[in-house]
This record gives structure tokens, sequence and C-alpha cells, in this order.
């Protein structure tokens, strides 16, 4: 069976489910209603009249959560089959992220009161490992009587790791990328100036910056930084760390709001921007090509 028909077939079946969801709550307002109004019925079976309609609704209504749970491990494993034609051992679980430990260690933003992330992948693409998932840091504040929010990133962190890299927490943050830090590293200028007029360069050798950032590297980070004007890049031995901020496809409001087909190919493009920045930063090497 063609991707199109299984994708279709399971949008379909996930429409019927959620269908099917509300029969509960319309079967149960519609007895409790009728049950009101028979007002010469014994007091004792109304309560057990009502209790059955409940237990009923309560069971209906797992069901459907179990059921639709399946579907969407199916669509993981389905995308999970898609993407294997583009890297190696992918796997993608929509209600796992990055926890805010491991958050707090990437030392690519600052974390704040309010931290979620979910739709965690993972794969290897020429030796190269990759994880990423989509994050949302924000805080909110009782001011004048209301609840005010204040969200700081709301985006896409990928994880990169491969021995070619050697540099010691080297920040590539373009204007537009607010990490809110507290940097202590002096800031380093790039034999490029136009590179250094649309991104901030710290690291505590300047030199290992220097060497870092190849001219293929800095081209690859401006194409980057023109289609997503909030990134932020971290080099620490053997790791790789990006920020996007302002984007986070692979997140869908709700079941109904995209196919399953529209849904795979958003995620396939952004799959393929993963391989554009391990090509494009030069993360391949050379050994495995």
């Amino acid at each position: 069976m063609e991707i199109n028909e299984r994708v279709e077939k399971l949008r379909i079946l996930t429409k019927k489910i959620i269908a099917f969801k509300m029969i509960p709550f319309v079967t149960a307002a519609i007895i409790v209603l009728f049950i009101a109004k028979i007002l010469a019925i014994n007091e004792v079976i109304k309560v057990y009249l009502i209790l059955g309609v409940f237990i009923v609704f309560i069971f209906v209504f797992l069901e459907c959560e179990k059921r639709i749970g399946n579907i969407k491990m199916r669509c993981e494993l389905l995308c999970e089959k898609e993407w294997c034609s583009m890297i190696d051992c992918s796997i993608y679980e929509s209600e796992r992220g990055f926890t805010d430990t491991e958050f707090n260690y990437f030392e690519i933003a600052k974390l704040d009161k309010k931290y979620y992330s979910n739709n965690f992948f993972k794969g290897t693409y020429k030796g190269v490992d990759i994880r990423q998932a989509d994050v949302v840091i924000y805080r909110e504040d009782y001011i004048n009587d209301n609840w005010e929010t204040t969200t700081y990133f709301d985006g896409r962190i990928l994880e990169f790791t491969i021995d070619k890299i050697t540099a010691n927490n080297v920040k590539v943050f373009s204007k537009g990328y607010d990490s809110r830090l507290d940097i202590k590293d002096s800031r380093v200028d790039i034999d490029n100036l136009f590179f250094n007029d649309n991104f901030d360069v710290f690291a505590p050798e300047p030199s290992e910056a220097q060497k870092l950032l190849t001219n293929e590297m800095i081209e690859h980070l401006l194409i980057l930084q023109n289609r997503n004007r909030s990134i932020g890049v971290r080099f620490d031995e053997r790791l790789v760390y990006v920020a996007i901020n302002g984007a986070r496809p692979f997140e869908v409001a709700s079941m109904d709001d995209v196919s399953y087909e529209e849904k795979i190919a958003v995620m396939k493009a952004e799959i393929q921007i993963a391989i554009d920045l391990i090509e494009g930063l030069g993360l391949v090497d050379e050994e495995t090509e």
C-alpha cells in the first residue's frame, strides 16, 4: 500500500474515533435530562441509572483514548519508516522531548519558570548522531489582577554528536537571537565583516573560533539565518547544538488541522534541514563519505 493510501486510511479512522468519542457526552446528557423529567421514579433507581450512565461513559472514553493512542503510535511508526529512506535508525516520539536538565546542559538558552518539550526525533546520518525536539520556554506573572505570559523561546533544538568537533564552548548567535545567558567569554570578531554584522561569536579561546568557522560554515550559517532570523549554535567537544527560535513545524494544534500526508511531508522537509546542517557545517567525517 502506498504512503498516500496509508495516511488517508489513518486520517479517516482517526476522524471516526473522534466522532465516536462524542457519543458518550451526548448520550449521558440525554439520559440525565430524561431522568430528571420523570419525577415519579424512585430516587434510588435514579441514582443507579445515573451511575450506570457514567460507568458506560468512562469505559467508552478510555477505550477511545486507547484507540487514538494506537493510531498516534502507528502514525509515529509510519513517520519513522518514511524517514529511514533519508537517515539511519530513525525514532520519533510525539509526546517525548528534552528534559529541562538536558536543555540546561545544552547552554543554548536560559531556562525559566515554564518549560515544555515534545516531538522528539533521533537518527544517524553519515556517522553523525542526531537528536531534535520542539521546545517552549515561558513564564507567567500575575500583574494588575491579570496573568501575563512572556514567551522567551518557541522553536526547535537540534543536537549533533561527532568526534570531529574539538572546539570548547564556542557560541555563535545571530543578532536576532536572545539566549538570555550570562556569557562571560569575550566576543570574537571573524575575518568576515558581513558575518560579524549578523552574528555574535563568543569563545574562551578566540583562536578556536577562528579555526572552527570556515568559509563554508560561515556561508551556511548566513543561509540559515536568512531563513530563520533567530538562531543560536554552540560547539563543545564532539557536540553541536542548534537552536531555531520561532519554528516548530512538528507541532500540530489538533489532529484535524492537517492531514497525515501533509504532516509527514513537513517533517521530511525539516529532517532535510538537519541533513543540510550536517553537510553545510562540515560535520561529516571524510572517512564516512
